[in-house]
């Protein structure tokens, strides 16, 4: 009985405690439609509060480290490859912010598809982002990018430390 006591407690614990609210928060990320291969482009990650209460929200100060993106390759509509990286292995600099019904945060990132290894490889870069994501001799004709992520909760809940599920954006790339 002594140790049912205990552990009723500490699941109490757990759950009361206040985390992260991303499962109610929207989240888009906007990106154009086409890119142009080694010049910049811009992208938008949108967190809105449709809901009609406040949202707690945990975010890293270099907001890309609150962020695991997850780039998926299309040649021709088929898959190449889908590689992820995870941000929780870095260290964080967070803060905490209540987003009020009908608002929204957003934060703009540049990136870019270069070439690299003689101009018959790819490789994306986010800036203020830990990691490249490359692509090794795709031979294609029509080239794509679904460009998506999760956010992590800086204050998540125990047990769920992917609360901010997926956003996509798809993106051509021309001049490859």
């Amino acid at each position: 009985m002594k140790y049912f006591i205990i552990l009723s407690l500490v699941l109490f614990g757990l759950i009361s405690c206040q985390s992260d609210d991303f499962y109610n928060v929207s989240k888009r990320m906007s990106t154009p439609k086409s890119i142009e291969l080694n010049t910049p482009f811009k992208l938008s990650l949108i967190l809105a509060n449709y809901t009609t209460k406040p949202l707690q929200l945990t975010l890293d100060k270099e907001i890309a480290r609150s962020i695991q993106f997850i780039p998926n390759w299309y040649c021709d509509g088929i898959l190449l490859v889908d590689k992820t990286f995870d941000p929780n292995d870095m260290e964080h600099n967070y803060y905490s912010l209540v987003l009020e019904p009908k608002d929204s945060l957003t934060f703009d990132l540049v990136a870019e598809v270069t070439s690299y290894s003689g101009g018959d490889s790819l490789i994306l870069k986010i800036d203020n982002y830990d990691e490249e994501f490359k692509l090794a001799k795709p031979k294609c004709d029509d080239f794509n990018l679904e460009l998506g992520g999760m956010w992590h909760p800086g204050n998540g809940p125990f047990g769920d430390a992917m609360e901010g599920y997926s956003f996509r954006s798809k993106v051509e790339i021309v001049g490859y």
